[in-house]
C-alpha cells in the first residue's frame, strides 16, 4: 500500500510553493494516469479541505497578486505555520466534519490518494485478455 498527500489544485498555488519549492501541484486526473502507468490502481482519492477551500484560495490568489507586484521572492517564508490552538481545533473540527458532510469532495488544496499494486498486473505487468 503507497499513501500519498499531495499538493493540489494550481489554483491553491502561494508562497508556500515557492518557498518549499514545489515545482507544480498535482492534477488528481492526471496522476490517475501516471499510477496506472506504474502498475498501481487508486483504491481512495479525495481532495480536501473542501470546506475551507474558499479561504485557502483566497489567501493564496492575494499571495500570488503579490508575487507578480515584484516583492523579493528570496526574503518569502512559507505561509503554513503552527496556528493558535484553538484556531486549529475549529479547523480541524471543520475537516473532519467534512468526511461526514461532504463523500465525495471535489475541491482542495491536498489530494490525498492510497494505491495497490494493479489487479490486473502479475510482478508489475499488465495482464491482457
Amino acid at each position: 500500500i503507497l499513501i500519498l498527500n499531495l499538493t493540489a489544485g494550481r489554483e491553491f498555488a502561494g508562497i508556500h510553493d515557492l518557498v518549499l519549492s514545489i515545482p507544480d501541484r498535482v492534477d488528481p486526473k492526471s496522476f490517475r494516469g501516471v499510477a496506472d502507468a506504474a502498475g498501481l490502481s487508486v483504491v481512495r482519492e479525495k481532495r480536501w479541505p473542501q470546506l475551507l477551500a474558499p479561504a485557502i484560495w483566497s489567501v493564496r490568489f492575494l499571495q500570488r497578486q503579490r508575487i507578480k507586484s515584484g516583492v523579493d521572492v528570496s526574503k518569502l517564508r512559507s505561509d503554513v505555520h503552527l496556528i493558535h490552538p484553538l484556531a486549529n481545533a475549529v479547523f480541524y473540527g471543520i475537516t473532519r466534519l467534512e468526511d461526514t458532510l461532504v463523500p465525495w469532495p471535489v475541491w482542495g488544496s491536498s489530494a490525498f490518494f492510497v494505491l495497490t499494486p494493479g489487479a490486473d498486473r502479475v510482478n508489475g505487468a499488465r495482464i491482457t485478455p
